[in-house]
């Protein structure tokens, strides 16, 4: 017998690393043919310029994209002599590819673990298959930014990139979910009531927080100014808690796995809030802090939905004149598909269903994608079986293996689910499909009416009805059901971001239900394109090629400008060059043809990076305009003391809070209770008003003297460590002057306060009818508040207090005003001080 391993290691051959050459030595099955013209023309095209860090691939599901990045990766591997990576949606693609690579004699093993990490992979022996998830996670076993000898990699293929975006931001996102962790939810979102109630949606917060709300709006925003403002005490409090649980929670899985990606760049991140969580997450990932991914010389992003580069530099902060595109131009690999459009006509609805179920107890497999929960729950009630979470996985492998007999909804699912063959012949696409995180929902919101969420929804139709085939001689039928899709289909400034086959093949579809004269019609053509009747095989064809030249392409260019405007943006802000980034996102917002929607996000993003910087006035502006652009966005009820209100200011707001307790005119009673202040009074009744000017001026204020031992009253401004001590002499004649022993008894009084306040500056001033002294009290240095410069005080806070309890001002609009009045006003204790207090005069004594 001839030893073939032997004569084949003699040869010694020469280690191929073009990607065509290594695939025509590999051991192929007998069944497998020879590349595409299209493989061959990417694969070329990638060898060409094989040493530009990033490259996108562009083509059609099916198209052999799984192919096509083995060899690539095979091709790195081989020639820089290091493992490449190989990423996915999800586990049980990762078998699949890996069991695609073995069939063609690809050295390929799948991800286990740090174990998985071999010296065949490090030295380039073999490719390493992973999901998402493994490289981008807080406990990475490819290794974080800072920590020595992260794993290095000739190259990372990324298969389906558009389903990554959402993994990664998920890598550095932290949920407290109120489910699980109903006490920690309470406490973070506690923090943040007042601020939704300065921007009148207190109502709305209370309903998520108490989970009352069930519909209407679904994410809300937390204020930039007031995530400032709370997030390093909700840094404490989610340190704290990481510290002392244990529990295997989504929520505690979440912080173990994100937090520590995030919790020094709080700053660069915003806050969602929604009826069953509390997310963080950054503005645009942060994905430095994956040195792998980092530093990989070669990054391949390959997908059939990519109709722009706008998501791949959001996400992977690819620079956009950077990026070798490699799209061919063919129709391989889209697959036959009869996309008919149900939308809400209930007899064929009822037809749709009855024949959903007839199919698939003959093994044909039924799947609908719904983007809700709730409408899945609907599904149900007609005699379709539900699959969520961990069960995915399992009934997709079902589905491949043609064992369900009855059809199957898959809510809010449109990643990670291929079904060639029988495993799908009918999907029914439900509705327009909606991203799954807080981040997804609360941009969907803000741009609404942009050109940005057109794309992006097209690309998730795109997604959606691209489940069922999975190859050029794939074929299905899609039936698309809801008004919302089915106008939005035909609006033709949603439909111009479809993919020209797409629209083609929809276009089609339309043409055949407007042969549909009957509910048995329907239920016929349904049978012709499950069947794939040979006579609407060769129309669906010769009507595609016809047409697909026919549709106009859309200027994209801005939303490429927009992602990139961002991320260079937050890359000035994260260097210290705040001024510089909002520079950036100022100068695109004049540029033309660009949504208003999008101007006012991007205005509000410049707002929050410059209030981060303190220039306050500059971010008021700013956020102005971007809540006039865009509804969606908050109006700025802020002030320079917002982010760190005075300690004075809020006692005076808390005070004023108070007294409108005990009154309904809280101006009125200040005036009764503090007319009497500057005249002559009794003592005793002299030193509580003045106790109680103290409180209305936010002073710690209280009487001391007792039988001789403490000043008369004693303010204290805690957060200025300043502490005034009072001595009353109101009932003097006006024009007494201050004795030697008065003089004597302002010493005791400043001796006593610095004993008491060692660590503040401390001031004994004598409120006096005047500011004369005898000669011999030598008090020319002592400090006096004649009853005049009272008078002038009680005047002021008078005002003050007049507007700020004013019934129209929030809490956050009291804090501003009255930090502007305390100003205004020179009521902060140095400013008393220094305009009211006066020295005494020395005069002799007669």
């Amino acid at each position: 017998m001839v030893d073939f391993k032997k004569m084949a290691a003699s040869q010694n051959p020469t280690l191929r690393i073009k990607p065509d050459e290594i695939f025509d030595r590999l051991p192929k099955p007998q069944s497998f043919d020879d590349l595409h013209s299209s493989q061959a023309e990417v694969l070329d095209a990638w060898f060409s310029n094989r040493n530009k860090k990033d490259t996108v691939i562009k083509l059609n599901t099916g198209g052999g994209k799984t192919l096509i990045g083995l060899l690539i990766a095979l091709s790195s591997a081989r020639e820089l002599k290091r493992g490449a990576l190989y990423l996915v949606d999800n586990k049980q693609l990762v078998h699949q590819v890996c069991e695609q690579a073995r069939t063609l004699g690809i050295p390929a093993s799948d991800y286990n673990g740090r174990k998985s990490l071999t010296a065949d992979f490090r030295n380039g022996s073999t490719i390493l298959v992973a999901h998402y998830q493994a490289l981008f996670n807080g406990k990475s076993s490819f290794g974080l930014e800072g920590e020595p000898e992260a794993e290095e990699v000739s190259a990372i293929v990324i298969d389906d990139a558009r389903s990554s975006f959402d993994s990664v931001r998920s890598a550095f996102t932290v949920e407290i979910n109120a489910s699980d962790s109903p006490s920690l939810y309470q406490e973070v979102t506690a923090l943040f009531r007042s601020s939704f109630d300065d921007i009148d949606r207190v109502s709305t917060f209370d309903d998520f927080v108490s989970g009352t709300r069930t519909a209407g709006e679904e994410v809300l925003e937390v204020p930039f100014w007031a995530w400032d403002k709370h997030r390093q005490k909700v840094a404490r409090i989610i340190s704290d808690f990481a510290a002392s649980n244990e529990e295997d929670t989504p929520t505690a899985n979440s912080i173990n796995f994100g937090w520590d990606l995030i919790k020094d760049d709080l700053k660069y991140c915003l806050a969602t809030l929604s009826r069953v969580r509390f997310s963080i997450t950054p503005i645009l990932p942060l994905v430095e802090k994956f040195p792998t991914f980092e530093e990989s010389p070669r990054r391949v992003y390959m997908s059939a939905t990519f109709a722009d580069e706008s998501a791949i530099v959001r996400s992977f902060g690819c620079k956009k004149d950077e990026i070798n595109i490699i799209s061919p131009k063919t129709l391989a690999g889209v697959g036959r598909r009869m996309i008919l459009e149900v939308g809400t006509k209930e007899q064929l609805r009822v037809a749709l269903v009855e024949k959903m179920i007839a199919l698939a107890k003959d093994k044909k497999g039924v799947v609908v994608l719904e983007p809700s929960f709730a409408g899945a729950k609907q599904w149900e009630q007609l005699g379709i079986v539900s699959v969520k979470g961990s069960d995915v996985a399992q009934a997709v492998s079902d589905l491949r293996e043609n064992k369900l007999d009855v059809p199957i909804v898959f809510a809010n699912r449109y990643n990670g689910i291929d079904l060639p063959g029988d495993a799908c012949r009918l999907l029914v696409v439900s509705g327009i499909p909606k991203g799954m995180s807080d981040h997804h929902k609360l941009m969907s919101k803000i741009l609404a009416h942009s050109k940005v969420y057109a794309r992006s929804i097209a690309q998730n139709i795109e997604q959606a009805i691209g489940r069922g085939t999975r190859g050029s001689g794939d074929y299905c039928v899609v039936a698309l059901t809801g008004s919302d899709l089915c106008e939005w289909i035909k609006d033709n400034r949603h439909a111009v971001f479809l993919t020209p086959t797409t629209r083609a093949q929809i276009e089609c579809g339309q043409g055949i239900m407007n042969e549909i004269c009957s509910v048995n019609d329907f239920k016929e053509v349904v049978d012709q394109g499950v069947n794939d009747d040979p006579n609407f095989a060769s129309y669906l064809s010769a009507y595609v090629a016809d047409k697909v030249n026919d549709f106009d392409s859309i200027d994209d260019s801005m939303l490429e400008e927009f992602a990139l405007c961002e991320r260079k943006a937050l890359n000035e802000w994260r260097k210290g060059k705040s001024g510089r980034a909002v520079k950036l996102l100022k100068q695109f917002t004049n540029g033309e043809n660009i949504d208003n929607s999008v101007k006012g996000l991007v205005l509000r993003l410049a707002a929050q990076i410059a209030y981060s910087d303190d220039d306050v006035e500059t971010s008021r502006k700013l956020q102005t305009r971007a809540s006039g652009l865009n509804r969606s966005l908050a109006k700025p009820i802020f002030s320079s003391s917002d982010s760190d209100a005075s300690l004075q200011a809020k006692k005076i707001a808390e005070f004023i809070s108070y007294q409108t307790r005990k009154s309904s005119d809280v101006s009125t009673k200040f005036d009764t209770d503090l007319k009497s202040l500057s005249e002559q009074c009794h003592s005793k009744e002299f030193e509580s008003k003045l106790e109680l000017l103290g409180k209305y001026l936010g002073a710690s204020s209280k009487r001391y003297d007792n039988n001789g031992d403490g000043p008369d009253v004693v303010w204290v401004f805690e957060e200025e460590h300043i502490a005034f001590a009072f001595e009353a002499k109101n009932e003097k004649l006006p024009d007494n002057p201050l004795t030697k022993q008065e003089h004597g008894q302002l010493q005791v009084a400043k001796e006593w306060l610095r004993a008491r306040y060692p660590k503040m500056k401390c001031y004994a001033i004598s409120v006096h009818p005047n500011n004369l002294a005898y000669k011999n009290a030598s008090a020319e240095s002592a400090l006096v508040l004649t009853l005049n410069k009272l008078n002038e005080l009680v005047k002021s806070i008078g005002q003050l207090i007049a507007i700020l309890s004013c019934g129209t001002l929030n809490e956050r609009s009291r804090l501003a005003q009255c930090e502007t009045l305390i100003n205004q006003h020179n009521l902060r204790p140095e400013q008393i001080l220094g305009t009211r207090v006066e020295t005494f005069i020395a005069k002799e004594q007669g």
